[in-house]
């Protein structure tokens, strides 16, 4: 028996196919491409003559040949390169002219000439638009102040690169080794000082050497731990004592002859004495707060490493490590106590959580590029006070 089959009118669509389905296909015809040939540079070819087709590949020869003097301390070399790329950049293409006007602040530098990198900082500084503008001119400014031993400066440089990048452990570790360097600076000039104001006091080079050795002998009192200072020609740190920079000019002149032992001189401080105990005290708070700013940069650098080291493997970890390591070191010997330490880590890790870094990090180009500064000449004064009000108000409570 037959069976019949009824289709829906939905069916009916579903199986409806346009003809142009079944018809012929059109040819195509096949377009023959050409094949793709990189130009191959070997090694220093833009120190060669080259015929440049267009401004930009001769923009980019001649900012390679600056490039490669200043990689090679060829820093006259390489400032007439950038100088004669600059020429040639237009006046729209302002990336090109920053990155070349910094390199040329960075020649100048190398070649002593503070004045000028200062002026074309100056002048980067006056254009500054963005946050990267911003970081780029004080890298540079850290850069001219590190040539001309500024610590001073050089700390207020990195205070507001912290205000734009509060995450970068780098710039903590850095600014710690800064505060430990302007503790040593400040440290012996303040002996020189007195030392020569007791020179002032007495005229007799016997006694004027026996105050010197008193001043030497209250002043390594109030730091008998020793202090890791950066090595100038590596990244690698050392023990230094300041006792024993302190009593540098002891040894030249030990071969004065004495008409008393320093024990002698303890009971005759007369002049001194009151004035004595005076800057000791003044000394000791100096000393006191710069440990503490040290070792409070020191503990945010090594909160912010542990916050990414989950996240990194090889090389990359094994240098986190050992700053870890060093940071460690260096607590160690500060003298603070483990209550302390532990007080200053809540504090500098308070903004350490998602929420928190995730707020920061969407609003700091709103709000942080205006309190580092950009070109008023009270800016940089308003920056380190919202530095200091931001991060180390706080620690005042820890001394």
């Amino acid at each position: 028996m037959p069976v019949y089959i009824k289709f829906s009118r939905s069916m009916e669509l579903l199986g409806d196919f346009d003809d142009s389905v079944f018809a012929e296909s059109r040819e195509r015809t096949v377009m023959k491409i050409n094949g793709y040939y990189a130009k191959l540079c070997h090694p220093k070819w833009f120190c060669e003559e080259v015929n440049c087709v267009d401004d930009t590949e001769k923009l980019t020869v001649i900012k390679f040949r600056g490039d490669l003097a200043y990689r090679h301390q060829e820093y006259q070399k390489a400032l007439s390169e950038y100088s004669s790329c600059l020429l040639l950049v237009p006046k729209s293409n302002l990336a090109m002219r920053r990155d070349l006007q910094e390199s040329q602040a960075r020649c100048l530098c190398n070649l002593n000439r503070h004045k000028e990198a200062f002026a074309i900082s100056q002048e980067l500084r006056n254009g500054v638009t963005n946050t990267d503008h911003l970081t780029a001119v004080l890298n540079l400014e850290s850069s001219i102040y590190e040539s001309t031993d500024n610590v001073k400066e050089q700390i207020m440089c990195l205070q507001q690169l912290i205000l734009l990048h509060p995450y970068n452990p780098w710039i903590w570790r850095k600014l710690a080794v800064l505060y430990l360097r302007l503790l040593q600076t400040e440290w012996t000039s303040h002996s020189c000082a007195f030392a020569s104001y007791e020179a002032g006091l007495h005229s007799d080079p016997n006694r004027v050497l026996q105050q010197r050795r008193l001043s030497v002998k209250r002043s390594s009192k109030l730091c008998e731990a020793d202090i890791l200072i950066p090595t100038s020609n590596s990244r690698t740190f050392k023990k230094e004592t300041i006792e024993k920079d302190l009593c540098c000019f002891d040894k030249r002149e030990e071969n004065q002859p004495l008409e008393c032992k320093i024990e002698d001189c303890e009971d005759e401080r007369g002049l001194t004495d009151v004035g004595e105990k005076d800057i000791t005290v003044i000394e000791s708070k100096f000393v006191k707060e710069l440990v503490l700013r040290a070792c409070a940069s020191f503990i945010r650098a090594r909160l912010l490493l542990q916050l990414v080291k989950m996240q990194q493997s090889s090389f990359v970890l094994k240098k986190n490590c050992d700053v870890e390591d060093e940071i460690e070191d260096h607590l160690k010997v500060s003298g603070l106590e483990t209550e302390t330490v532990k007080q200053i880590s809540e504090i500098m890790g308070e903004d350490l959580t998602p929420e928190k870094i995730r707020d920061e990090t969407q609003d700091v180009e709103k709000c942080e590029t205006d309190d580092a500064g950009y070109s008023q000449p009270s800016s940089k004064i308003t920056a380190v006070h919202v530095f200091e009000e931001k991060w180390f108000k706080r620690l005042k409570g820890c001394l």
